[in-house]
């Protein structure tokens, strides 16, 4: 180009075009290097891999791809208020979770999330729940069933319900890059992350096929379903016949149905597999040599949804505060760590299991157990979980009225104040539609519990306390 200036050529081609002439040279290049280059005999000679993931393309359990995905629901919350009745409110979003095998299509693992997101812990929930081995649930809804060989893997291939995958296929969201997730995964689940970019639905195509099916064939026609809109300025198109106000939403009933029609899809015809549903074609093909199928499953389950923590131990000898360590804004203690004043001031591993924070363990190593300790009240009695505690704390930081301090149970206070607050935030309804959920329809109650014995009667006649003492 400097050339054709220098010889004063602005008039000619290229230097009178926009680009210059530099489009036309990148094809002249590109096609000089496409007739040139040497591509030996494709008939008989195969290119090697180039990367890990292409060593085992195109078996079964190579490859398994995970993301969320927002259900196209506008559902509704019927809440109980603390003084009678009842108030309707809408739920700002629900997603499901799903992890699906890439050459047969199934299901593995799934899970619903209430919520404007979902965070690490729902993802190794998803997880934990594909190592788990699959039950079919008791069913409440009426003509509601299974299908005859629905399940998912891990409960419905026999000796061959261990099989994982290789490589997990997932985007580079948040909750997918957290520490606390990636080092679960390694040491319980095992394999290999491949992170892409976010948006970007074409390098997890099954996953996103699969999530338009389920939209599309069933979750559209649940009431308030609708189909979001396609383009700028556009309305979202409601799809389902019944108002969401006159259907409020059960979340346990409806992670029933989500059961169902998970496990009646992986027993469903696929035309992409020949018309064999998704079980029918692992089962066919089977495992192959070096597959993928450690045999602890449920202890990998249970390690899944477990983090290893430093924690320092705290305690004051004078003073006489016991050794103890903290954890989330809450203090844990036990027996077996009382007097061991050596430790105070030392920092210890403590192995913390994430869905029920009333105790955990704390190790001598990596591997060797110390002791294990348990919350101080008010967070000893109800089962709960980190996001409950984060949230719980969050309340009780806002100055919104909410404290824990005196009460016998911090989740029951937690639920009742959600009730109480429900009818003017949003907030509050996702969190107690989430609480709803966790505990199956019943979340913990502040009431006093209802007293099944037999009430006693005072005995007829005349009564008399002549003999009686008197202190």
């Amino acid at each position: 180009m400097a050339e054709l200036k220098r010889l004063d050529l602005r008039d000619f081609y290229p230097l009178n075009q926009a680009d210059q002439g530099r489009r036309a040279l990148l094809r002249f290049i590109r096609q000089r290097r496409i007739d040139h280059a040497d591509v030996g005999n494709l008939d008989t000679a195969d290119a090697p891999p180039s990367t890990l993931s292409g060593i085992f393309q195109g078996s079964p359990f190579a490859r398994t791809e995970i993301d969320g995905h927002r259900i196209d629901i506008e559902a509704v919350l019927g809440v109980a208020l603390p003084n009678g009745g009842s108030v309707k409110r809408q739920i700002t979003s629900m997603w499901l979770l799903v992890e699906i095998e890439v050459e047969s299509r199934v299901i593995v693992g799934w899970i619903l999330r209430v919520g404007r997101a979902y965070n690490n812990l729902n993802l190794a929930s998803c997880i934990t729940k594909s190592l788990q081995p699959w039950k079919r649930r008791e069913l409440t809804i009426p003509g509601l069933e299974y299908a005859p060989g629905a399940g998912l893997p891990s409960g419905s291939l026999g000796a061959h319900s261990p099989w994982r995958s290789r490589f997990l296929a997932l985007d580079n969201a948040k909750a997918h890059s957290a520490l606390d997730f990636e080092q679960a995964f390694c040491r319980a689940r095992g394999g290999m992350l491949f992170y892409g970019r976010a948006h970007e639905p074409r390098s997890r195509p099954i996953v996103e096929q699969f999530f338009s099916r389920l939209e599309r064939g069933a979750l559209r026609d649940v009431p308030g379903g609708f189909e979001p809109a396609k383009r700028l300025g556009e309305n979202k198109i409601r799809i389902s016949n019944f108002a969401p106000n006159d259907y409020p939403i059960q979340l346990h009933v409806f992670e029933e149905l989500l059961d169902v029609i998970i496990a009646n899809y992986n027993a469903t015809p696929h035309p992409a597999l020949g018309d064999l549903s998704p079980l029918q074609f692992l089962q066919m093909q089977g495992p192959k040599a070096f597959a993928f199928m450690p045999d602890k499953a449920e202890e990998d389950a249970s390690d899944m949804g477990s983090v290893l923590v430093p924690l320092t131990v705290h305690g004051n000898r004078n003073e006489g505060v016991m050794p103890h360590v903290n954890y989330m804004y809450v203090r844990y203690r036990s027996p077996d760590l009382d007097n061991k004043w050596e430790l105070v001031g030392k920092t210890i591993l403590a192995r913390v299991y994430r869905h029920d924070l009333r105790s955990f363990v704390l190790m001598r190593t990596a591997t060797t157990p110390l002791c294990a300790v348990r919350a101080a009240a008010p967070w000893n009695r109800t089962a709960h979980d980190e996001t409950t505690r984060a949230m719980i704390m969050q309340w009780s930081k806002l100055r919104t009225g909410f404290s824990i301090t005196g009460v016998d149970c911090a989740i029951a206070a937690y639920v009742a104040f959600l009730r109480a607050l429900a009818p003017s935030s949003q907030q509050a309804v996702d969190q107690l539609a989430r609480m709803e959920q966790v505990h199956n329809g019943t979340p913990p109650s502040s009431r006093p519990p209802a007293i099944n014995a037999p009430m006693k009667i005072p005995p007829g006649g005349w009564i008399s306390l002549d003999d009686e003492n008197d202190f």
